[in-house]
């Protein structure tokens, strides 16, 4: 499991776990209360900004991740005959700590922008989390931050996959017609350069035996003879690269369902939406309606994104189980009741 394509996986999951374990909650709260937690206090004030950097963090982990993946797949078939070390490459080390970086980087206007913000509503005070722009940057950036988000976290990752999936493609149909042709050639010339002596049987005299019934008749083999598993390794490697690029565009594909909803209700509200229509309150129930169950598919992408590739890679799913199997053992060995006149050691 220890290799480049896993790595970057484990990368997209931690991002993920991130989300799932500060976020999510926040969101929650929010949802059910209606009221953003801990309004009144500094800490209040400190999760106003820590929710939306994660958030964008997070989702900037997920979209250059899957590009990664998508060009790691394009360089697995386009070198189809290198060896598959061991261990996590210096190439693949360097992608995750840039794309942590940038992920983080391009995160910063989110917890810079948003503060907590008083309102009346009905008569009553109240304090919750929104994007506040102060100075030409912020008002720039909350002017086009719509159109920024759907571009780069959305459009961007399909369209790498979209490119290195069809060059993936197109590579496998050329060295699928290479190895057709040449072999065919090779044959060919392997007909053409045995004579009809070299095709008579040989005879042997078989182990231990002393009746000339006993020979067994051996057949001299084609000089220079070539077949289909004249590389094992390619034959042994090439299911489990199909299996890793079916899972790497499973994840685009989920990832694309579930976040898709949401950029068209935002930018439905920024292009259509006007605040001097008399309409206007129909078509924002009707957005709001559609932005929450937006952002609960495009919460949900991150749970899922596990149960995909229990799913889809039998690798995988044999890793979890034996870890999980692991656990149990563990567990049922902690539990066993130590007898009198014997001792049970264990690391817990």
């Amino acid at each position: 499991m220890r290799n480049g394509p896993n790595a970057l996986i484990a990368s997209l999951a931690l991002g993920d776990l991130i989300y799932i374990t500060i976020d999510i909650p926040i969101n929650v709260y929010k949802l059910l209360w209606m009221r953003w937690p801990f309004a009144d206090s500094s800490l209040g004030l400190f999760l106003c900004k820590l929710f939306p950097f994660l958030q964008k963090a997070s989702v900037g982990i997920t979209v250059m991740n899957l590009c990664a993946l998508s060009v790691d797949r394009y360089r697995a078939v386009a070198s189809w005959s290198r060896v598959q070390r061991t261990g996590v490459p210096l190439l693949t080390a360097v992608e995750i700590v840039v794309i942590w970086l940038l992920s983080v980087l391009l995160a910063v206007p989110e917890a810079v922008g948003f503060n907590m913000v008083n309102f009346e509503y009905r008569n009553i005070s109240m304090k919750t989390c929104m994007l506040q722009p102060r100075g030409p940057f912020m008002l720039f950036y909350s002017d086009v931050k719509d159109w920024w988000l759907f571009g780069f976290y959305f459009c961007v990752p399909l369209l790498c996959s979209a490119l290195f999936y069809t060059l993936m493609t197109c590579e496998m149909l050329r060295q699928k017609g290479t190895l057709k042709i040449s072999l065919s050639e090779h044959l060919k010339q392997s007909n053409h350069s045995i004579s009809p002596s070299q095709h008579q049987p040989l005879t042997a005299p078989a182990p231990h035996s002393t009746s000339p019934s006993q020979h067994q008749h051996l057949t001299a083999p084609a000089p220079h003879s070539t077949s289909p598993s004249l590389c094992p390794h390619c034959r042994r490697t090439q299911p489990l690269r199909r299996e890793v690029a079916k899972a790497v565009f499973s994840l685009v594909l989920i990832f694309a369902l579930c976040w898709f909803p949401l950029h068209l209700s935002r930018l439905l509200k920024k292009t259509i939406y006007k605040s001097h229509d008399e309409h206007r309150c129909q078509l924002l129930n009707f957005l709001l309606v559609m932005d929450y169950l937006s952002l609960n598919m495009a919460t949900i992408n991150s749970c899922i994104n596990p149960i995909i590739l229990y799913f889809v890679s039998k690798k995988f799913k044999n890793c979890f189980k034996s870890c999980l199997c692991c656990w149990c053992h563990s567990g049922s060995i902690n539990t066993l009741p130590v007898h009198r006149g014997t001792s049970l050691q264990y690391k817990p």
